[in-house]
């Protein structure tokens, strides 16, 4: 029970953090990537194709879940996480093709049915539970409202914490609970991939200063490594 307390305070710290904040508007600046280079008539070139990596991990993923459902716990959130980032590949592009407040939309709000439904799994398989089925569609719903909220009021906030607690959560389960059942250095592995993409995402510019790709393109190319790692979870859970 001491555990349980400690990831509600620990997240309870987040919202307080991140509300605290107050208002937090698009940055206008995040749209300036570091790579505008046109080929063959595509704008923002290597920051659209290095999307592609998405369709493949998030194809796999679902066929793999198609597959095996029944051998899978918690299948239909698995499921749900290798949709939204199959989704993520068709919204990512067509942000980067002409960034902007209006196509970002369409490029995250694939991402938080992915975040949404990673979270639901990875914490059903810490709290073995028979609400799923509920507690899925509650949490996309939450994610899209982010997504609302921050369209209508100009407002981050929610979405942030929508996608922290996804990052936290992972990491605090492993390090507080034991599930003979998960093979821990997938998720390990997943999180060191996002972490390094949100680095390279971060220093964008200085990348490209000393690299033929830009730190937000090798972002995209990491993140889908992550999801990766989430399909051989899935492999290793059907397993046991």
């Amino acid at each position: 029970m001491r555990k349980h307390w400690k990831i509600i305070l620990i997240l309870l710290v987040e919202v307080v953090l991140v509300w605290n904040q107050g208002v937090i508007p698009q940055n206008q600046e995040y749209h300036n990537f570091a790579d505008v280079r046109t080929f063959w008539g595509i704008p923002n070139f290597f920051d659209v194709v290095s999307n592609l990596p998405f369709i493949f991990f998030g194809g796999w993923g679902v066929i793999e879940v198609f597959k095996n459902y029944s051998k899978i716990p918690y299948a239909l959130s698995w499921l749900f996480l290798f949709i939204g980032v199959l989704l993520v590949a068709p919204g990512s592009m067509y942000y980067h093709w002409n960034p902007n407040d209006v196509t970002l939309v369409w490029d995250r709000l694939p991402m938080t049915i992915g975040f949404m439904a990673l979270l639901v799994g990875v914490f059903s398989l810490y709290f073995p539970n028979r609400y799923e089925k509920l507690l899925l569609p509650f949490a996309i719903f939450l994610g899209f409202g982010s997504i609302y909220y921050w369209v209508n009021f100009g407002d981050l906030r929610i979405y942030y914490i929508v996608q922290l607690t996804a990052i936290i959560i992972i990491p605090l389960l492993t390090i507080l609970y034991k599930n003979p059942k998960v093979n821990v250095k997938y998720l390990i592995g997943a999180f060191l991939f996002y972490f390094a993409a949100k680095l390279t995402e971060t220093f964008d510019d200085q990348i490209f200063v000393f690299s033929p790709l830009s730190g937000h393109t090798i972002k995209h190319v990491l993140a889908a490594f992550a999801v990766g790692c989430f399909v051989k979870l899935n492999q290793a859970l059907q397993s046991e």
